[in-house]
């Protein structure tokens, strides 16, 4: 049974699914600039944008984004399982991938492999419990695995996995302070989570609580500091609060560990708009618009941004292209 130890000491940590997660967002700014839904692997619930109205004939003027929308449930399928998803506001990146180490239970495969199974052969039955809890949050059914995690607690009490994923499985069910909660034991337990850190940013992040987000956001990116997901849920916070400087900074950080990275581009164009950098901002959407074609939002951000340097028939072109390819302002009359 030297395998089975060796699975419960290592995988564990590895075998968190995508926990806090927005998809690391396709979402724009707010105010001239729009914000596009979030885009996972599955769709994640959010505003039906349609294509037949156009946009307002003069934006609104230039200043600090508008009131965040209301904030979008989690979904468990991030991009990157690995970065990626709960969706918060405007899209807030960030849980862990799935990473259980399944050679080490050859030949059955943890995933469809029963309790009972498991337990003939000596997995112990806290993790039983959590691999449980692990296969019902994948299917979406949060109350059951809410339950599975709260029975492998019960079982191993500084069990800061099981902390987490019930965490995260309450995070997707839209109870935040619980989800609060469970990271912070996590964090309590295992010193340093950057993964928990990120995750109740998020959850803060959706409260409105945006300088708690900030903070650990911070801790995350110290405790990693290639965490793509923290740089860009940190610069989306920031440009929440109006620190543009801030937020180009985080995304320009973000870019250098991801360079095709379409979003990255996108925001650090949004935080260029709102200080005035018009032909920056033109720039880093063009480049969105280089590396995702059919980025509906980066065409539509790079029209408004081309109108305010008076390239009326560039800025017209930009925001046709936007409707075709289906999107539509937020504030557009229906």
């Amino acid at each position: 049974m030297k395998a089975f130890r060796k699975f419960q000491a290592l995988a564990l940590a590895a075998a968190l699914l995508s926990a806090c997660g927005v998809e690391r967002g396709e979402t724009g700014p707010e105010g001239p600039l729009q914000r596009e839904t979030a885009e996972a692997e599955e769709k994640i619930p959010g505003p039906s944008f349609q294509a037949e109205d156009p946009p307002a004939e003069n934006p609104p003027a230039r200043g600090a984004p508008d009131t965040p929308a209301a904030p979008v449930t989690p979904g468990p399928a991030a991009r990157r399982g690995a970065s990626g998803s709960p969706v918060l506001p405007g899209g807030i990146r960030g849980r862990p991938g799935m990473g259980v180490f399944t050679e080490e239970i050859d030949p059955v495969n943890y995933k469809t492999a029963s309790p009972d199974v498991l337990l003939s052969m000596g997995v112990e039955r806290h993790v039983v419990s959590y691999i449980m809890g692990e296969r019902y949050f994948r299917a979406r059914e949060y109350a059951k695995a809410i339950a599975e995690y709260n029975g492998a607690i019960a079982l191993k009490a500084d069990f800061a996995e099981a902390f987490f994923s019930r965490g995260r499985a309450s995070h997707e069910r839209g109870d935040l302070d619980r989800a609060v909660a469970d990271y912070t034991a996590a964090i309590a337990l295992a010193g340093g989570y950057a993964a928990a850190y990120n995750c109740r940013g998020c959850a803060y992040a959706q409260k409105g609580e945006g300088k708690r987000a900030i903070e650990d956001y911070t801790r995350a990116i110290a405790l990693k500091r290639g965490y793509g997901d923290a740089w860009f849920n940190r610069g989306y916070s920031y440009r929440e609060q109006g620190e543009y400087d801030r937020a180009a900074a985080d995304f320009s950080a973000l870019i250098e560990l991801e360079p095709e990275n379409a979003a990255a581009y996108n925001q650090r164009g949004t935080a260029r708009y709102y200080r005035g950098e018009d032909t920056g901002a033109v720039a880093d959407f063009s480049r969105a618009i280089t590396l995702k074609r059919d980025f509906s939002l980066a065409w539509y951000n790079r029209g408004i941004a081309r109108r305010s340097l008076g390239e009326t028939d560039k800025a017209e072109a930009d925001l046709a292209e936007a409707r075709r390819l289906g999107y539509r302002p937020p504030d557009a009359s229906r």
